[in-house]
């Protein structure tokens, strides 16, 4: 099945086919009332699952997604990216605080029952010998009861070399690859795909996707489900996530 999503729910409200920005969700607070609903629940109304965007810059107490898990249908689905400090502090480097940090996004999964965790390594982190060393360490290192997917980010992971490195790293570990499904195809997909879109051409969250952008996504979508025996989750997020 695809699964459609956006990365967070903060700026939703969705009145007239117009969306007003306001509630914002990186304070890590529980569902707030904006009116008759929360904001999570007047997004809930319209998507079936959400990227936990502010667990990327804030550190949830698990009674905080306890909560937004209560605020919302029992189908509901999350996932939930993994805080900064793993991927862009400690560049994934499996030290006692690294897999502190780590540790507090997976109790934080747990306890909104999420599908995933997603890793986003920054650009700098490059495919050297000693970051894929590192990257092994860590997948080793870490609980994944819940399945990890990771967004490599630069050109260097889109050569051969790499391509080959990647491959044979995530398909050990059981990680799936995240990837903009409309600029690249991902390396190794494990049990769940997973795809963030982040306007076009380039990395451009001002870009609004045109009906033919979202027919060769779906396309695109649709061939990866049929080869894969689990769901796809797509998620934007652009300025216009809500009403692409």
């Amino acid at each position: 099945m695809i699964k459609v999503g956006c990365c967070g729910w903060g700026r939703i409200n969705l009145d007239l086919n117009k969306v007003r920005y306001f509630a914002s969700e990186v304070k890590g607070e529980a569902p707030r009332k904006t009116g008759r609903l929360s904001t999570l629940q007047t997004y809930a109304k319209y998507f079936d699952v959400v990227e936990v965007n502010s667990s990327f810059y804030s550190y949830h107490k698990p009674s905080t997604y306890e909560g937004w898990r209560r605020a919302v249908p029992s189908d509901f689905e999350f996932t939930v990216k993994c805080h900064k400090d793993v991927t862009h502090r400690f560049l994934l480097k499996p030290t006692a605080e690294c897999l502190e940090s780590f540790n507090s996004t997976l109790d934080g999964a747990l306890a909104c029952k999420a599908k995933a965790i997603l890793l986003q390594t920054p650009a700098s982190f490059r495919p050297s010998e000693e970051n894929f060393s590192r990257a092994e360490e860590f997948f080793r290192s870490i609980d994944r009861s819940i399945p990890i997917v990771w967004e490599t980010r630069g050109d260097q992971w889109l050569e051969d070399k790499a391509i080959r490195r990647l491959r044979e790293l995530l398909e050990r570990y059981e990680i799936t690859h995240v990837t903009d499904v409309l600029k690249c195809k991902p390396v190794y997909i494990s049990g769940l795909a997973y795809f963030r879109l982040h306007g076009l051409p380039g990395y451009n969250l001002k870009y609004s996707y045109r009906n033919e952008d979202l027919e060769r996504l779906l396309k695109e979508c649709r061939e990866v489900e049929r080869e894969l025996d689990g769901d796809v989750y797509l998620f934007f997020n652009n300025y216009a996530m809500y009403i692409d």
